[in-house]
């Protein structure tokens, strides 16, 4: 199967896809809080810019004023952000996996110098 290496593990490929993917779907779930967090701490600047009492009362009033889709502003940069995920995944593994075999006991090659 070309999407495994020798030990049955996913492609570095593979990886690096599932975590681009995974960013993605995560940034649906995360921008609606992170849109609202940023609400509540900017409305403190100034006493008289209080609007919302906590987070439903922001995510309430934010739907009503400017739709249902108010706490997906910012989406295109939340998934070109997350998108990151790949990178960070895909790295993860290539030096997991690296470390794995250089320190491997069943590495002749090499005197474990790490």
């Amino acid at each position: 199967n070309n999407n495994n290496n020798n030990n049955g593990e996913l492609a570095l490929n593979r990886v690096v896809i599932a975590g681009i993917g995974s960013g993605l779907v995560v940034s649906f779930i995360v921008n609606p809080i992170e849109l609202i967090k940023a609400r509540l701490q900017v409305q403190y600047a100034e006493a008289k810019t209080i609007r919302y009492s906590g987070p439903i009362d922001c995510a309430i009033k934010l739907t009503k004023q400017h739709g249902p889709f108010a706490l997906f502003r910012g989406l295109t940069g939340t998934l070109a952000f997350r998108t990151f995920c790949g990178v960070y995944f895909g790295s993860y593994e290539y030096f997991s996996r690296t470390f794995r075999y250089y320190c491997s006991p069943n590495n002749n090659n090499n005197n474990n110098k790490f």
